[in-house]
């Protein structure tokens, strides 16, 4: 945010909060299957790929147009 007074918050629909969580639990199970191998490093993001890896949005964009 640029200021202060720009800060907003927002509420979370019920239909995304499914979504978040459901790719919560899928990150779950990844995580576990994964054990050692899965990135530590993106743990509090959303986007990331099955090992935990930050998805670009360079993918995105290739993967999707």
């Amino acid at each position: 945010m640029k200021t202060k007074s720009s800060y907003r918050t927002l509420p979370l629909i019920p239909q995304v909060e499914t979504v978040l969580r459901e790719e919560q639990t899928k990150q779950g199970e990844m995580k576990e299957a994964f054990r050692s191998a899965y990135s530590k490093k993106y743990l509090d993001y959303v986007c990331v790929d099955a090992i935990g890896n930050l998805i670009t949005p360079q993918y995105i964009t290739t993967m999707c147009f």
